[in-house]
């Protein structure tokens, strides 16, 4: 997925993030997508973002089954973490990139937050594509001793 290089303000504190995710938000066609933010008077660098949209709300029957076949069986890594989707799914993956970040890992950093949307940093080189950034976000995730 290439990013979409968009032009955005900036404000007296740099980028306004939130501004940028409501905007953007309204009009975004895919679940997930890729941004390239500069700024017209090119002060400060380009910067990669990623925009997590939320989806629809998941059915539960799914997870109900999965969790009683996982018991029958007696394989509890079967039992489903239940996703409900939607704007609550948003809200669990920040609040869990942020617990993440507090036991000192490296997770993307949440920028702005929306009911209908997330908006993360890119933990790669903006640009940057496939491979490289598999091998990237393993080095960073895993520091080498």
């Amino acid at each position: 997925m290439d990013p979409t290089t968009l032009t955005v303000p900036r404000g007296p504190h740099g980028v306004d993030y939130a501004a940028f995710l409501r905007s953007t938000l309204a009009t975004q066609a895919h679940s997930l997508a890729a941004y390239v933010l500069t700024t017209p008077d090119g002060t400060t660098p380009p910067e990669q973002v990623w925009l997590k949209k939320a989806g629809p709300l998941n059915a539960r029957w799914p997870y109900a089954v999965l969790g009683a076949l996982a018991g029958l069986v007696r394989l509890e890594a079967l039992r489903p973490v239940p996703n409900p989707g939607g704007t609550v799914a948003i809200q669990t993956e920040a609040r869990r990139l942020a617990e993440l970040h507090s036991l000192g890992l490296r997770v993307p950093p949440v920028l702005a937050v929306a009911d209908g949307g997330l908006l993360i940093r890119h933990l790669g080189r903006t640009g940057a594509k496939g491979a490289h950034i598999i091998a990237i976000q393993l080095e960073w995730a895993v520091p080498l001793v």
